[in-house]
């Protein structure tokens, strides 16, 4: 214990003669702890939360083919249109970039 308190005195003394670094050093930290927080509450919000549906087993995302993009939201009408070919689906939602809702309302 006695050496414990022997390095904590050292690390003082010698951050409080060089305070520029004791600056950029608890700096450095902090802004490596701020980042590796808002990294993780995103991942957690993205990756790790379950969606706000039920049976999410049966959740099926549909994707489009654009030719000048990677890729293509479907419409409204396709999506209605797969719905209506499977007889396993029961309901339907949409969520696009024009959406400003979180979640749509259901499509009938």
């Amino acid at each position: 214990m006695d050496r414990l308190l022997q390095n904590l005195r050292l690390g003082t003394r010698s951050l409080s003669r060089t305070p520029g670094f004791a600056l950029t050093a608890i700096l450095t930290l902090a802004l490596g702890i701020g980042l590796a927080t808002a990294v993780f509450t995103v991942a957690d919000a993205l990756l790790l939360r379950r969606l706000p549906v039920r049976d999410q087993d049966r959740l099926v995302v549909l994707w489009g083919q654009a030719p000048d993009r990677t890729y293509n939201y479907p419409s409204r009408s396709r999506c209605c249109a797969a719905r209506s070919s499977r007889a396993s689906s029961s309901t339907c939602s949409a969520r696009g970039p024009r959406s400003g809702e979180r979640w749509a309302q259901p499509m009938t």
